[in-house]
This record gives C-alpha cells, structure tokens and sequence, in this order.
C-alpha cells in the first residue's frame, strides 16, 4: 500500500510540475518570443519552442505521468469512481497530442510555411499584411491554442489528485 501511496503523489505532483512548464511555453515563452527584433528570429525561435513543446506534449506527459495514471486505475479497479478518476487523468495526458495534431495544427502549417519562404526582404513586406497574416499573430494564436494543451494536463493533476484523496 505504501508504494501505490508514492506512487499516487509522484504522479500528481509530476503532473503539475509538466502542467507548470507548459503553461510557462504560452505565458513566458511565447511572450519573450514576441520581442524578438525580426520576424525571422521570430520564427526560429517559435520553432525551437514548438520542438520543446512537442517533446513535452508527446513524450513526456504520457510516459511520465499518463502510464502511472493508467496503472493507478488498473491497481483500483475493483474501487469503480476512483478507478474512473485515474483512467480519466491517463486520457486526459493522452490527449493533448491528439489536440496539437488536429487543433495546432493548421497554425503550425502556416508559421512553418512563412519561415520556409522569409527572407529579409520579406520583413517589410510583412508590414502590409492583415494583422492576421503576420508572424507575430500567428505565434501569439499558438500560444494561446497551447493553453488547451495546458488545460488538459492541469485536468489530470485535478483528476488525479481527487482520486489520490478519496477514500478506498
């Protein structure tokens, strides 16, 4: 019973550490991001934040905190509404892959495409578009669909948590 007790707070509070980075790539990321003096800069910088975010949102929140959370359901399984709890955390870490392939996805596209074709002279000329079309929006509107992600990991520390608290 001891092991499946730290086994209940290392998964919690793994999760929350995983939500509190990921809520700093759309908070203090993608704000730092958006000082950068070029849209060109810009855009290699978002591009490294978004390899770090993938890795994170694809590696490391369903192996570090999305397996425990399954075999935490699998361990309560004969305790129906705490099982339901955790196997709600081990989707809800499971998710935000899902989210960035189909969500993120087509303003990824778009600010990989505008870095495949920016140049320096293509700086003022990004000046004339819509403020839709620019660099600096598109960063700021992934930043901000990042925080769904985010959610979805918060979700399942909330999810875990309660389970891990409630009585057998």
């Amino acid at each position: 019973m001891a092991s499946i007790r730290g086994l209940q707070g290392a998964t919690v509070f793994n999760t929350g550490i995983l939500a509190g980075v990921a809520l700093s790539f759309s908070s203090v990321g993608v704000a730092l991001i958006l000082e950068s003096p070029t849209n060109l800069s810009l855009l290699r910088q978002w591009s490294m934040l978004r390899w770090s975010s993938r890795l994170l949102f694809s590696g490391a929140v369903p192996v570090l905190v999305g397996v425990p959370y399954a075999l935490l359901a699998y361990a309560f399984r004969a305790s129906g509404a705490k099982a339901r709890l955790y196997l709600l955390s081990a989707a809800l870490c499971l998710s935000p892959g899902l989210y960035g392939r189909f969500i993120m996805a087509p303003t990824e596209k778009r600010l990989e495409e505008k870095m495949a074709g920016m140049s320096v002279a293509d700086e003022a000329a990004e000046v004339l578009l819509r403020r839709e079309g620019t660099a600096k929006y598109l960063v700021d509107h992934w930043g901000v669909l990042n925080l769904g992600r985010v959610a979805m990991v918060a979700g399942a520390g909330l999810s875990g948590l309660v389970a891990s608290l409630s009585g057998r």
